[in-house]
C-alpha cells in the first residue's frame, strides 16, 4: 500500500498527515509506505525568476528539513519511515501527476485553510482534486477517525459504475481497519417538466407517488448490492433508502450517527461544470462534518 500525505505545513494539513500514518499502522503491512508531498507554489512573482530552484540541493535540503520538522512536531508517525517529495506549481495539478506517476493507492489532503473569498474565487485544493481525482483521496476532517474503536463509515450510491467502485473501495477500506458500512441512496424530491403550448406553460411531475418511487428504489439498492456482495463478504454493513436532496442527507446521516468518513465516487467532471451543474461531491465537500473519501470515476 502506497499512501501519498500533502502537506502545506499548516495546521489544515496535519489531519491528512495523521491519517496517513494511522492508516499504514492499522494495515499492519511492512510493504506499506508513507510519502510526505510538499508542492512549493507557483507565484507570479516567480514567473520572471523561475522562484524556488527544487534541483538545487541546499534549497532541496533547507525544503526537506522544514517538512521533515513540521512532520515530527505534529504528527505521531508511529516510528514509522517516511519519504519527502517535493514539487513545484499548482497543487492540485503537482499532486494529481504525482500520484499518478509513483502509483499511489490513496491520497490524502487536509480540508482547505483559505478564506471563504478565496476559495468562492479560486477554489481549493482538495475541491480541485475531487473533481477527477488520481487516486483514492481522503480529505481529512481535524476530528479524525476513530482508530481504535470501531469505525463506522458510509457510501453514497446511485447504481452506477462509479458508485459500485467507491461500494468495493468502501467494503475493501472498513474492513482493513476494522469498521462497519452504511450503504446509502438517496431519493431525491419529485423534478417538474415544462411543456409549451402556445402562450401557457404545464407543469406536470414525472413522478405521481413518491411511497411506489422510494419501494421500487428500495428493491434497485438490495439488487445493486447483490451485484457487489462478494466485497461486502466478512463485514457488518446496513441499507438505507432515503429521501431529500442528497448533499443535506448524507450531512445529516454523517452528523446523526457520528460517522467517521463517507464515501461517494467522483464524476470526473470539470470545474467549471461542476460549478454551472452542481455536484454532490461539491456540496459533501463543502459541508461535510467528517472524512470524506472519493473514488475515481469509472
Amino acid at each position: 500500500m502506497y499512501i501519498l500525505v500533502a502537506t502545506d505545513l499548516s495546521k489544515g494539513s496535519v489531519p491528512a498527515g495523521q491519517f496517513a500514518f494511522e492508516f499504514a499502522e492499522q494495515l499492519d503491512d511492512v510493504s506499506s509506505s508513507v510519502t510526505v508531498s510538499h508542492v512549493v507554489r507557483t507565484q507570479y512573482a516567480d514567473l520572471l525568476d523561475g522562484g524556488p530552484n527544487l534541483q538545487d540541493p541546499e534549497t532541496q535540503e533547507e525544503i526537506t528539513n522544514k517538512v521533515t520538522g513540521w512532520l515530527q512536531r505534529n504528527v505521531d508517525r508511529h516510528g514509522r519511515n517516511f519519504h519527502v517529495e517535493l514539487c513545484k506549481g499548482r497543487p492540485a495539478e503537482a499532486l494529481s501527476e504525482l500520484a499518478r506517476a509513483e502509483g499511489a493507492d490513496w491520497l490524502a489532503v487536509g480540508r482547505s485553510g483559505r478564506g471563504a473569498l478565496a476559495k468562492a474565487v479560486v477554489g481549493s485544493t482538495s475541491e480541485s482534486l475531487g473533481h477527477n481525482p488520481p487516486c483514492n483521496l481522503a480529505v481529512c476532517h481535524p476530528a479524525g477517525l476513530d482508530w481504535d474503536g470501531s469505525p463506522r463509515f458510509a457510501v453514497g450510491v446511485d447504481f452506477t459504475e462509479t458508485s459500485g467502485r467507491a461500494l468495493r473501495e468502501a467494503a475493501r477500506f472498513a474492513k482493513q481497519v476494522g469498521g462497519s458500512l452504511d450503504i446509502l441512496h438517496i431519493v431525491a424530491p419529485p423534478t417538474y417538466e415544462t411543456y409549451p403550448f402556445e402562450s401557457l406553460v404545464v407543469e406536470e411531475p414525472r413522478v405521481h407517488n413518491m411511497d411506489e418511487l422510494v419501494s421500487h428504489l428500495s428493491g434497485e439498492l438490495d439488487r445493486f448490492i447483490d451485484k457487489h456482495g462478494e466485497a461486502l463478504e466478512g463485514l457488518e454493513w446496513r441499507s438505507n433508502t432515503l429521501t431529500g436532496y442528497p448533499t443535506k442527507e448524507l450531512t445529516d446521516f454523517a452528523d446523526e450517527h457520528s460517522l467517521d468518513g463517507i464515501f461517494l465516487g467522483a464524476a470526473g467532471r470539470s470545474a467549471v461544470a461542476d460549478f454551472l451543474l452542481g455536484s454532490v461531491v461539491r456540496g459533501i465537500l463543502k459541508n461535510m462534518n467528517t472524512n470524506v473519501f472519493l473514488t475515481q470515476p469509472a
